[in-house]
């Protein structure tokens, strides 16, 4: 049985469509996920969002719910440039921290990425696994 990943949080700035979705009964990262392009292009005919904001979520929803990850870590590896499971099945465990530290640096955050050697090594196990079981 698929776990149910509930949308707890949400990412800022998405408030918009975090209303929407859960006006159309999207209320958990499994069923955003698993929405095709004709699903999101409905939602946005029926409101003020974005296809490329649907898209991200889904994006994030997917990530979280492959990887069974928090909302932060989908978010920094979209946003550092590994869109899914697939790429980071490719990856190893300096790429990703490459990647995700040029992001910060990028940001200026003056923080260190929450992902160290062991996390982005276990991120891609999780995601060489998913890919085996697909």
């Amino acid at each position: 049985m698929k776990r149910e990943f509930t949308i707890k949080e949400f990412p800022a700035g998405f408030s918009h469509e975090k209303q929407k979705l859960f006006l159309s009964g999207i209320k958990s990262w499994n069923r955003l996920g698993d929405l095709n392009d004709k699903e999101l292009y409905r939602l946005v005919r029926e409101s003020n969002s974005s296809v490329q904001r649907l898209k991200k979520l889904r994006g994030f929803a997917q990530l979280i719910c492959q990887l069974d990850i928090p909302i932060q870590t989908a978010a920094l590896l979209l946003h550092s440039g590994i869109p899914c499971v697939e790429a980071l099945a490719l990856m190893t465990p300096q790429q990703i921290i490459r990647q995700t530290g040029r992001l910060n640096r990028q940001l200026n955050s003056g923080t260190e990425s929450s992902l160290d050697l062991s996390s982005a090594n276990e991120l891609i196990k999780r995601a060489r696994k998913r890919q085996k079981h697909k």
